[in-house]
């Protein structure tokens, strides 16, 4: 009975161990997904708070803060600013302006 199913089980034994270690790469691969996407988010949180203590610092130390891109537009409304420059301040008071050309 082994002699003549014995190469059966085998294979079946085989693909079962292979079938066994696909679905342990693919939970450790989303795994590894969702932990990279947890520290995403716990960096981004943190990013934001460091963002806000020192514009609530600023704010309390400076005339104006003014938020920029990385083209040096102003990316938040400053009416402090425009209030300093002596323009008309408006809920959206600068957004949008080219700082260099303020």
């Amino acid at each position: 009975w082994v002699a003549k199913f014995g190469g059966h089980w085998a294979t079946v034994a085989m693909t079962d161990w292979l079938i066994v270690m696909a679905q342990l790469a693919l939970t450790a691969v989303v795994h590894r997904a969702r932990l990279d996407a947890l520290w995403a988010a716990v960096d981004a949180k943190e990013s934001r708070n460091v963002k806000l203590v020192a514009t609530s610092l600023l704010s309390k130390t400076c005339d104006a803060v003014v938020q920029l891109s990385e083209t040096f537009d102003v990316s938040e409304p400053s009416p402090q600013l425009a209030a300093l420059l002596l323009q008309r301040t408006t809920p959206h008071s600068l957004l949008g302006a080219h700082f260099l050309d303020l």
